[in-house]
């Protein structure tokens, strides 16, 4: 599963375009006009478009899964990681067989590096940005983990990768998960921020098919690109 897309809130579009762009060396645009950023992220294009109030998400990058040591000292050299709760800045998931790592941008989202081990490394000795393969993640607070879980399932096929079925689920694959967890319940690691909703929209390609799905107050909408509400 590829997120293609990816759209969500911001207070500070300018900041986000800065970081992604400027900092991070992603390739990117901003329109002043309307406040709307884009960033290229791999396979992923990021938007950002403005919000009044403060908004913050959690999400993650694929990176090379060879490259995690280079890939945290190309970030120490950039913005602050964030350690978890023993110190460590680089956190072994042996049962996803990855390392990850975090940080937050300009607008308080909770950005991961992870490498994933169930990829290709590619040829490459050292970490760049263009190195970065998508945005494999995207966290979803709900009200009911099972039943958004469920929707995935039936309305796009997409299959269970890990979790409980009730506080937290990834569903997907090593090239894209969505991370369904219960926003009463749930904070974002390694933070203990609150896994909040906030509104979020895009499409990804599953299997050769395209669906967008939402998140807004009324649930998690999933359907065909072109066709009606799974």
């Amino acid at each position: 599963m590829i997120i293609e897309h990816l759209t969500l809130h911001t207070h500070t579009p300018e900041l986000q375009y800065r970081f992604y762009s400027k900092l991070l060396g992603l390739p990117g645009k901003y329109n002043k006009r309307n406040g709307h950023v884009e960033i290229k992220v791999g396979l992923t294009v990021l938007r950002f478009v403005p919000a009044p109030a403060p908004p913050y998400y959690h999400f993650a990058f694929n990176i090379p899964p060879l490259l995690y040591d280079s890939a945290l000292e190309w970030l120490h050299k950039r913005t602050t990681v964030l350690p978890n709760e023993d110190g460590h800045e680089l956190v072994d998931f042996s049962n996803w067989h990855a390392y990850a790592m975090y940080f937050f941008d300009p607008a308080g989202n909770i950005v991961e590096f992870i490498a994933r081990r169930d990829l290709p490394n590619g040829d490459a000795t050292t970490f760049s940005p263009d190195l970065i393969r998508s945005v494999s993640e995207i966290g979803l607070p709900v009200d009911d983990v099972a039943a958004a879980s469920a929707k995935l399932e039936t309305g796009a096929g997409i299959p269970f990768y890990s979790g409980d079925n009730k506080t937290f689920n990834a569903m997907g694959n090593p090239e894209g998960l969505f991370i369904i967890v219960d926003r009463k319940e749930k904070t974002w690691y390694p933070t203990g921020k609150r896994a909040l909703r906030f509104p979020v929209k895009g499409t990804f390609r599953q299997e050769e098919e395209v669906f967008t799905f939402q998140l807004s107050s009324e649930g998690l909408d999933v359907r065909p690109a072109s066709g009606k509400p799974q």
